[in-house]
Order: structure tokens, then sequence, then C-alpha cells
């Protein structure tokens, strides 16, 4: 057998047609869910989007997160993060899937936590990713705490995660001791 093909967004085929040159994604306004035409460009035959800044992948990344939480599948959520072709803003899917999670209840903090280990499993979150995007938190933690007083606990708690599942090493840690305590 051949490779398996990778789906055409989160959405998959809901019986229209997307306009030529977009991606469908399923978006959710206001607690409800609702078929939107997003922004990215689709070259031609590819059925990949262009994702060519950090806020096109942002805006993409919230929609995968979106559907993932309301279907549960993250090998669609992982296929659909790579098929995005921008490695250079993987460290925004640890970034945003934390920040999402501190929001959401336990049940969807665990799922973004499977989320990240599986694309960490997967490659498509390295080490590094995952260190740039806990280090981006970190740097704004005391403005997070000032909105979310439980920010520093829930984001211990994703670190110790990181760390058990494998994601992030022990030690890079122990380097962040002296940048973070002053």
């Amino acid at each position: 057998g051949g490779e398996e093909a990778l789906p055409r967004g989160p959405s998959g085929d809901v019986g229209r047609r997307a306009v030529p040159g977009t991606r469908r994604w399923i978006s959710k306004g206001d607690g409800d869910m609702q078929l939107v035409v997003s922004e990215l460009a689709v070259p031609e035959g590819s059925g990949a989007p262009v994702v060519e800044t950090v806020e096109g992948f942002k805006q993409a990344f919230d929609l995968i997160v979106d559907e993932y939480l309301n279907g549960f599948d993250a090998s669609e959520a992982c296929r659909c993060v790579l098929e995005l072709q921008a490695p250079q803003f993987h460290f925004q899917v640890v970034k945003r899937g934390v920040l999402r999670a501190m929001d959401e209840a336990d049940r969807e903090r665990e799922l973004i936590a499977i989320l990240l280990s599986c694309l960490h499993e997967r490659g498509t979150l390295t080490a590094e990713q995952v260190a740039a995007g806990f280090r981006a938190i970190l740097a704004d933690l005391d403005d997070l705490t000032i909105d979310m007083p439980t920010a520093t606990p829930l984001l211990a708690h994703f670190l110790a995660d990181a760390v058990l599942d494998g994601l992030l090493p022990r030690a890079e840690l122990a380097r962040w001791a002296a940048d973070f305590s002053a």
C-alpha cells in the first residue's frame, strides 16, 4: 500500500465544495459551530495551505484546536499541523495550546497535553520548539498571573507533563532557573 493521503483540513468534506484557492474549516463562534472559508491560500493541486506569517499560523492552529477539542481526533490534528508546512512557527503550538488549555476545564487540558505529546512523538514538534514555546509563556508569566491567578500552578503541571512525557529534557528546566529567578 501507498502512503496515507493527508486530509483536506480539520473539517473534512462536509458536502459542499470550498472556493478554489481557499481552505474550509469548522470554527466555533459564540458557542455555535459554523462553516467558514479561511483566508489561507492553497496552491493549485497541493491541497496544503501556505502559512507565511505567525498570525496566519496562529489563526490556523486555533481552528485546528477547536476542531480537535470537538472531535477528539489527535491523528487528524497532528496531520493538519504538519500540513501547514510552517515548522518555524511550531513553538506557537506549545504556547497557544498551553495558554488555551489554561482557560479550559480539566478534560480539555488533558486533551491539549495529549495533542502536544502526539505531535512530539510524530516528530512534528522538536524538543527545541517545545522549549521555545514554554519559554515564551514563562516570559509573560507575570502578566498572565494578573488575569489568571492559577497560571503558575497550571504551567508547572504542563511543564511536569512535558518532562515526564519526554517532550522536554529535565536539564532544560535547570538551565531556565537562572533566567527566570531574580
